[in-house]
């Protein structure tokens, strides 16, 4: 396992569950999306189905098929186009039912892995179907469950896991993934350190106009706080889970020039983007309360022009209440 940069204390600790014959049938890996937590997932099931005397070896026939998910006793779920996992069939693969039917057979070669990547995106009435195969699991079966949002999953089902957070990657190990994967890309360093810690958000920035778009909306926001301009005309947001993708780098690009502005730090981003660091924490509040509301379907060009048009009336500890900590991380 150790080709994944960062999680080395996550990755040690399921190690020595391993050595220890100490595995539980249901694990919960949470922690903010894009970290890896899937990576160290999928590594794992290598480790614990891998036949070679050192697991994983990455070369079996059995770990070259979890690499490309066509091992026979391998499941793997994840969200679909709409950023869910549909509760669906038993015979709509990839459903939360089609899950239960194949865990109810028995493994061709003994032994069942299966990791359900965004167990938070499935309806409650997913999760409840869901829970009695996490209450009575076969002895065969290790089942990995996987969220962003702690708070979208049922209390029940996190009472019958074990829990594994996972913390985002410190910039430098963002920035190597991003070199690796990106070796023509001369901003490396920024987009580690807009991404949060996750190489998942850095590397989605790096695909086509994804950065341009941001830095644009980013723009029109700092133009009109800092009176350059009188409205936001020209504000454009994707649809469904992308919205919160540029929600999220927008909140990380204004946190980036409020704790830089802070500590006195070069801040590396154009500066139509730079802002005070009262109108900078205002935005960020505002940001946090649209992230928040498109679980309720908010319209967020409208909500942001609104919430914008309004910041004189913000002040910096009554709009939202949210937890500042990580920014300091």
């Amino acid at each position: 396992m150790t080709q994944i940069k960062g999680h080395k204390k996550e990755i040690l600790y399921l190690s020595n569950l391993l050595k220890k014959d100490e595995l539980p049938q249901a694990l919960l890996f949470t922690g903010q999306g894009g970290i890896g937590k899937a990576t160290v997932a999928e590594l794992f099931a290598m480790m614990i189905l891998c036949q070679s005397q050192n697991r994983p070896c990455n070369t079996c026939p059995t770990c070259l098929q979890i690499s490309r998910r066509s091992y026979p006793d391998f499941l793997f779920l994840q969200r679909d186009e709409k950023g869910k996992i549909p509760i669906g069939s038993e015979e709509e693969t990839g459903s939360v039912r089609w899950l239960i039917d194949k865990l109810s057979r028995k493994a061709i070669h003994g032994r069942y892995m299966a990791i359900v990547d965004g167990v938070d995106s499935i309806s409650e009435n997913g999760q409840n179907a869901l829970l009695k195969t996490i209450e009575e699991p076969s002895l065969s079966t290790v089942l990995i469950l996987i969220a962003d949002n702690k708070s979208g999953i049922l209390p029940t089902i996190i009472s019958r896991c074990m829990e594994l957070p996972f913390k985002p990657l410190t910039e430098q190990d963002v920035e190597d993934i991003i070199k690796e994967k990106h070796p023509e890309r001369r901003d490396s360093e920024i987009l580690a350190k807009i991404s949060g810690g996750s190489p998942g958000n850095a590397l989605k920035l790096c695909e086509g106009d994804t950065l341009s778009s941001i830095l644009e909306i980013a723009k029109e926001i700092s133009n009109y706080v800092n009176k350059k301009s009188t409205g936001l005309q020209n504000i454009a947001f994707p649809s469904g889970s992308d919205a919160d993708f540029f929600i999220t780098i927008l909140i990380n690009i204004y946190s980036f020039i409020l704790t830089s502005s802070i500590k006195g730090e070069p801040i590396a981003l154009p500066a139509e983007i730079l802002t005070e660091n009262q109108s900078a924490a205002k935005v960020i509040k505002i940001l946090l309360a649209l992230k928040k509301g498109l679980k309720n379907n908010l319209n967020p060009k409208n909500f942001l022009k609104g919430a914008i048009y309004s910041l004189s009336h913000i002040n910096t500890t009554g709009f939202l209440e949210p937890d500042f900590s990580w920014i300091n991380r």
